[in-house]
């Protein structure tokens, strides 16, 4: 499992692409990573804001436009384009296993932004 943290400063909501990479992280000598990771969005207070288990399944054509779409479809990814300031948390788990390797990424430019990548295993 892998839990990050980022906080969003600034003013004005903010747009966040969070990946889950599993299969990929094995061309990059990664071994025993996640098969069919799913990850989970939550605010500040713990509320479950936005889950997903591969990409395709839901916002496809979105996740797509951004240029940064899964490269296998098992990974999982959650656009969100209404994010106010505050702190958030990804968590990023296998349903059938609690330890394999992950990596949790927040690819974005928003200066406003803050990214912590944490990797367990």
């Amino acid at each position: 499992m892998c839990i990050g943290g980022f906080i969003i400063g600034g003013t004005g909501n903010k747009s966040v692409l969070l990946r889950a990479l599993g299969p990929t992280l094995a061309q990059f000598g990664i071994t025993d990573p996640l098969q069919d990771p799913t990850i989970e969005l939550h605010a500040g207070n713990g509320s479950l804001l936005s889950s997903n288990d591969n990409w395709k399944d839901t916002q496809q054509a979105a996740i797509s436009a951004t240029g940064k779409a899964q490269p296998d479809d098992k990974e999982s990814a959650v656009l969100s384009n209404n994010l106010a300031a505050g702190n958030y948390t990804a968590i990023v788990r296998e349903l059938t296993t609690w330890m394999n390797r992950c990596r949790l990424l927040l690819p974005t430019s928003a200066p406003a932004v803050l990214s912590i990548l944490i990797r367990t295993s």
